[in-house]
């Protein structure tokens, strides 16, 4: 009897780790050795932002093993280093996989080895067969592409109306796959060509819509399906200009702020007759795009998808218009700017709280970038000018610290060049994806311009309109102190 038990607690237990962990890659990397290996999925597939679901680090022997835990079918990415290698990932398997050697690779560039954007890499995965999902998709991406250089000048130049073109790629898919059992599957093949049905012109905006949205579910996770989606209701609100309901969007978003007025605005597209999960996602990858339209509001869209995502009954729309707001707030105006700590050239520790009271001017670059070093050399003379109230910051993401070290020598710049090495999220905690990139802090530690305008651009003019508004300010409170009864409000 004791031993039933002991037998049903392991039992248990393993069942309840297979649950929590139910993906398991494991993994051999060689020339990667001690290197961080990054499992990566997308939080979203509108603003197609990247979240880490595992870690590990690459042993003496390159082998690496990734848990994660993962509900349904996603497209995951294996990164190390600057190389990404993409993988779908079902529930409750395990994935013994190899990533190519360097030196297997595209010879290396320096501007590769420090670029932000990852080099795409191909992975072998080892324990899959022809029934796998990888091996599936991997064979009707080959029969895709394969149909597509065949056709390459009717695909470069559609005829309106080419029905026949995509017909035979249907057949051709037909014969291969014929009735696939992975739903994800068949979904990933009817998003494709539902894609080249909308370039083609095949069938009206409303027959597309009714064929591939109506009555049908929403596939948040599946490539391709969001892909289309995207396509389909790319600058959405855009469609309201003909039939005079923009100006009612504008004013639900920047005057009323409402999720409701909007969801109403909205109700007047025929082609939302449609489910009211799809309807609120439409919704949503209009509100992220009008962020970025200088005729809306920023705060203002934000606190409708704060509305949306506090009045949404539907789990996953609320979590991606939480991932919005947490994506478009990191760098707002008015919010504390993330800390660091990081060395000079001396390997002194320099801290951004060191210069609160001040304004803080941050450029990130690499010596690899020309326009980096072009802008960063404008940093003295701004220095000399404005040394009392702005303090000039340079952190340096080259891959080598010896590249920084060096050329910092060189150059003996009297501003602070700092190396980003001992705190490399640094450059994610600044949304940074290109170089250069420079920030605005203002004197209490916070955000006031993300993507400043670079010294080039005339940054001295810019923030000496910001020093004399500044000064003004101070006049006129110190005006009122000596005569109070001038106050209005005394």
């Amino acid at each position: 009897m004791f031993l039933k038990k002991i037998f049903l607690l392991l039992f248990l237990v393993s069942a309840f780790q297979l649950s929590s962990q139910n993906v398991i890659i494991k993994g051999k990397a060689k020339s990667f050795e001690g290197e961080k290996v990054k499992l990566n999925v997308y939080s979203n597939q509108i603003s197609y932002r990247e979240k880490t679901i595992a870690m590990a680090v690459v042993d003496k022997e390159s082998n690496f093993i990734l848990k994660a835990n993962i509900s349904e079918i996603v497209f995951a990415n294996i990164r190390i280093s600057n190389f990404n290698g993409a993988i779908y990932l079902e529930p409750v398997r395990i994935y013994e996989i190899i990533f190519p050697p360097k030196d297997s690779l595209v010879k290396e560039t320096e501007s590769i080895e420090n670029s932000i954007l990852p080099q795409e890499v191909y992975i072998s995965i080892m324990n899959n067969d022809s029934t796998e999902l990888n091996y599936q998709i991997q064979k009707f991406n080959i029969l895709y592409n394969n149909f597509m250089a065949e056709n390459k000048s009717r695909f470069i130049y559609f005829t309106p109306k080419n029905k026949s073109f995509v017909d035979t790629l249907k057949k051709r898919i037909k014969y291969t796959f014929g009735n696939p059992k992975s739903k994800y599957l068949s979904a990933y093949i009817e998003y494709r060509v539902a894609g080249l049905e909308q370039m083609n012109s095949l069938m009206s905006r409303k027959k597309l819509a009714n064929k591939y949205f109506t009555g049908r579910p929403v596939l948040n996770e599946n490539i391709e399906y969001m892909y289309f989606f995207n396509q389909f209701f790319v600058k959405y609100f855009s469609n309201f200009t003909t039939s005079g309901k923009y100006e009612e969007i504008l004013n639900e978003i920047n005057m009323n702020k409402s999720y409701t007025g909007m969801v109403r605005v909205l109700s007047f597209d025929s082609l939302l007759l449609i489910n009211d999960t799809l309807k609120e996602l439409i919704l949503l990858k209009g509100l992220y795009e009008a962020y970025n339209d200088p005729v809306f509001e920023k705060k203002s869209v934000v606190e409708v998808i704060k509305a949306l995502a506090k009045q949404s009954i539907i789990k996953k729309n609320t979590e991606v218009a939480k991932d919005f707001i947490s994506a478009l707030e990191k760098l707002a105006p008015g919010t504390k700017a993330p800390e660091f700590s990081l060395y000079n050239v001396n390997k002194k520790l320099i801290e951004l709280d060191d210069f609160e009271g001040k304004y803080v001017y941050i450029g990130f670059w690499t010596t690899w970038s020309v326009p980096s070093l072009q802008e960063i050399q404008m940093f003295s003379d701004l220095q000399k000018e404005l040394k009392d109230t702005v303090e000039f910051i340079g952190i340096c993401a080259d891959k080598k610290s010896e590249n920084f070290e060096s050329y910092v020598k060189k150059q003996k710049f009297d501003w602070n060049a700092l190396y980003y090495g001992n705190q490399p999220e640094v450059i994610e905690n600044y949304s940074v994806i290109g170089f250069p990139t420079f920030i605005l802090i203002d004197r209490q530690g916070r955000i006031m311009e993300s993507n400043v305008k670079k010294p080039s651009e005339g940054f001295h003019d810019y923030i000496h309109t910001i020093i004399e508004k500044e000064k003004q300010k101070k006049k006129e409170e110190d005006k009122l102190k000596k005569n109070p009864k001038n106050n209005i409000y005394h």
